[in-house]
């Protein structure tokens, strides 16, 4: 990937997108219509269970 590309898709990063706009590099706007453009991917989900010992006791 050529770094030109990769910091393009870098300033709409959900991450660091509000510094972004802050510093001037990305206006508000442009940012909104970027989100609006992306496809849902809702559909494309898919739910694993993980019924194993460690995953249960990983956030108790």
């Amino acid at each position: 990937m050529e770094l030109k590309i990769a910091l393009q898709d870098k300033k709409f990063d959900l991450r660091i997108r509000d510094r972004v706009i802050a510093e001037g590099k990305l206006s508000k706007e442009e940012a909104d219509s970027f989100e609006a453009g992306l496809e849902d991917s809702e559909f494309n989900v898919s739910f694993v269970e993980d019924d194993s010992k460690e995953s249960r006791t990983q956030f108790e």
